[in-house]
């Protein structure tokens, strides 16, 4: 094989090269590529050369292409440099990617040098850095002859980026080329940190200026505009800056100019926008404070301080409303039902001040966690306040019971909303417990009373109770409601039992509601004799019920209980009245006057008893009865003779059932007895678990557990703790008297 001469065949490739290279970075590139014939001819000597057994040969070709690319990117050098402001960059832009299209035809003539001849080098001596894959050659000789020495490139582009933001017209696709070359340079030169020198050259230095350029535009913005007007500006240059970094920049400085935008646009600026906050809210300005949400939601501790903020506002506004209603409860100090009525409108008030805050976080706040903890933070600093003596559990119970006798006033889906309301309050409730107590006495009373309940709104209202409180909570609840219907059943089962035995029947129509005594607060301690026409309903259904309940006791309850009976008078009238109001009426068919200790000696029950039930039964629309005195000054009670109705059906109001301070009372200590229970059960779960426990600890840690239904008193932990060492559940350690041990 004849010895291939490097200078001959590199006279006419070097020539066509250099024509090509010159060609393609004046934009000529048309008839200046290579036909197949002269790549496959350059190809071949390229070939020969690279497998001649004198190696210097494929040296001295390597060399040529170096000093050919080296000669190339002089002469673009001072091309570019001759240039100024924007047409530099341009001249850059164009004649770097017409270089990079240019040097691709290089690479594909050397193919066999870059498959064969240069790895070689490469492995045979490593230490050597001067031979290296020619696409890799043509961009490093790039950023040494050009990049680096064209010093005004970077300030243009800087200085071109900065008018972007001015507003002024700029050749993205130019700029955004030039910033490209500093990518792609760094990926073929530096292939483990291919973003080096662009970060070096290009990244560091725009952050610079990006900081510097919003740090001078806020002060002037602000300093001319209001702070409002300020956020929105703020919001439209993140904005730019972000569509200019998904566009032009590489995706690693995205997230650092987001940092510099934030920290000198929203860090440096918080104290007048958090200074606003409060003024936005007072003047509902939603759309600035949704935008005040997305600024400071990217600054690092901004929502913080306006979350506090708006706590504030909120307790500020409720503590408001309390101290205007004790105000105006301060001249009447009776705890009274009337007294307790006067309240409602607050409990109106502040279902809708949770409302408006709560739809201002759920739509400005996007419901974010620091807004949701300030809105409920402030409610329950308030919420448990007492207010004209009344604990909130008991006025929010008491306006539940208002809403549901009400409900013909308004639509059902009306009063579902304003329950959610009630339940939202009853969120903030630390005496969850006297809210349940309070709640079952007066939903018994409407479920008995049948023309104040609606069963559907009823169990919906437990619903909600047991969505936020437990299944433990609405038990009893729940219980009433089997038992109505339970009853229902057991009456459609006696009526039948009646049908069938003519023997032992009543006589009347009769239905009983069979309650068990552990849902429901009713007192048990009911003394009344029933008059011998209805004796039978004690003595026949009891018989009924024994018979198929073997192993229940009944305890009549007729305090509770409802009546209807014919009056002849002229004509017929259908009365109405309660089991009471029937049995005192029905002893007047003996006598038209009776005295009032007669009565209580007849009837068994209590002469407040009677006079509780009579009082419906002497106002002026039906005054059936009329008080006087026998002549030995005994209290008497006269039919009212007089009385002539014109209705066929009357229903008379049953003894007055208002809501009384001695009712509260009861509840309260049926809630404390319930208290020391669910205080006991606790520290012996705790102690079960723990064995042997600090008594700091114990304390802590039952106070936690009963924190979902009311906030103990640790005197009161205490109290029951040595109730349990006294009944041998608990004792003391013998060795350190702190610390107590379960007795299994």
């Amino acid at each position: 094989m004849a010895a291939v001469d490097v200078d001959e065949v590199w006279s006419e490739m070097g020539a066509k090269l250099e024509h090509m290279l010159m060609s393609f970075s004046e934009g000529e590139v048309e008839g200046t590529q290579l036909d197949r014939a002269e790549w496959m001819r350059m190809y071949t000597d390229v070939y020969n050369i690279c497998v001649e057994p004198e190696p210097e040969h494929a040296e001295q070709l390597y060399e040529r292409f170096r000093t050919l690319v080296d000669e190339h990117l002089e002469k673009q050098r001072a091309a570019i440099a001759e240039n100024r402001d924007h047409e530099l960059v341009k001249c850059y832009c164009l004649r770097f990617e017409a270089f990079v299209s240019a040097s691709k035809y290089i690479r594909k003539i050397t193919e066999y040098m870059h498959r064969f001849w240069i790895p070689q080098q490469i492995n045979d001596n490593p230490d050597d850095t001067d031979v290296m894959a020619l696409d890799e050659l043509v961009l490093r000789r790039w950023d040494e002859l050009v990049l680096q020495q064209v010093d005004s490139l970077l300030p243009v582009v800087l200085a071109m980026i900065n008018e972007s933001r001015q507003g002024d017209a700029v050749d993205w696709k130019m700029l955004a080329g030039a910033i490209k070359s500093f990518v792609t340079i760094g990926a073929k030169t530096e292939v483990d940190k291919p973003a080096e020198l662009y970060v070096k050259v290009f990244e560091a230095k725009f952050l610079k200026k990006t900081r510097e350029f919003y740090k001078k535009a806020s002060h002037q913005f602000l300093g001319q505009n209001s702070v409002p007007d300020y956020m929105r500006k703020v919001e439209a240059w993140l904005k730019e800056e972000e569509e200019r970094a998904d566009l032009h920049l590489h995706k690693e400085t995205k997230p650092k100019v987001e940092s510099e935008c934030i920290k000198v646009l929203i860090d440096d600026q918080s104290e007048p926008m958090v200074a606003e906050f409060v003024g936005l809210v007072s003047h509902d300005q939603r759309d600035d404070l949704t935008t005040l949400y997305k600024l400071l939601n990217r600054s690092k501790d901004g929502l913080r301080t306006v979350g506090k903020k708006l706590e504030g506002l909120i307790e500020d506004a409720g503590n408001e409303l309390i101290k205007n209603k004790q105000k105006t409860l301060a001249s009447d100090a009776s705890k009274s039902a009337d007294q307790m009525k006067k309240c409602l409108p607050l409990i109106k008030d502040l279902t809708a001040l949770h409302g408006k805050y709560k739809e201002l976080v759920e739509k400005c706040f996007s419901s974010n966690h620091i807004f949701v903890k300030a809105l409920d933070q402030a409610f329950k600093s308030f919420v448990n306040n007492e207010v004209g003596g009344f604990n909130m559990s008991e006025l929010l119970s008491f306006y539940c019971d208002h809403l549901m006798r009400s409900q013909k006033r308004t639509t059902e889906r009306e009063l579902e909303v304003e329950l959610d309301k009630i339940v939202r309050l009853f969120c903030y409730l630390e005496d969850k417990d006297l809210f349940h107590e309070s709640y079952r006495r007066m939903l018994s009373k409407r479920l008995l009373s049948k023309k104040d309940s609606n069963e559907e709104l009823e169990r919906t209202m437990i619903s909600k109770l047991k969505e936020n409180a437990g299944f433990s909570f609405t038990a009893k609840l729940e219980g009433m409601f089997n038992d109505m219907a339970t009853s229902g059943e057991i009456i459609r089962k006696f009526k039948d039992h009646q049908s069938s035995n003519k023997t032992n029947a009543i006589g009347f129509d009769v239905a009983v509601q069979v309650l068990n005594s552990n849902h429901w607060p009713i007192n048990q301690n009911c003394t009344l004799t029933l008059p011998k026409a209805l004796m039978p309903v004690e003595d026949v259904f009891g018989k009924f019920y024994a018979e198929t309940h073997q192993s229940r006791r009944l305890s009549w309850v007729h305090s509770q209980g409802s009546c209807s009976m014919m009056l002849e008078l002229k004509r017929r009238h259908e009365l109405t009245m309660s089991t009471y109001q029937a049995c005192i009426l029905l002893h007047f068919n003996a006598a038209r006057t009776i005295a009032v200790k007669d009565l209580v000696e007849k009837l068994g029950i209590t002469e407040e008893e009677v006079t509780k039930a009579v009082e419906p039964l002497m106002i002026a629309k039906h005054k059936v009865l009329l008080a006087g005195e026998d002549d030995e000054g005994n209290d008497t009670l006269s039919w009212n003779v007089a009385w002539t109705p014109e209705k066929v059906k009357l229903s008379f109001p049953q003894s007055v059932t208002k809501w009384t301070k001695q009712e509260a009372d009861s509840t309260k200590k049926v809630v404390e007895v319930d208290r020391s229970f669910q205080i006991d059960a606790a520290i012996v779960r705790i102690m079960k678990t723990r064995r042997r426990f600090a008594h700091e600890k114990l304390i802590a840690e039952a106070t936690a557990q009963l924190l979902t239904f009311f906030r103990p008193d640790p005197k009161q932990i205490k109290r029951r703790i040595e109730h349990l060492i006294e009944r041998e559940y608990l004792e003391r350690s013998g060795a350190n008297s702190k610390f107590y041990h379960y007795i299994t």
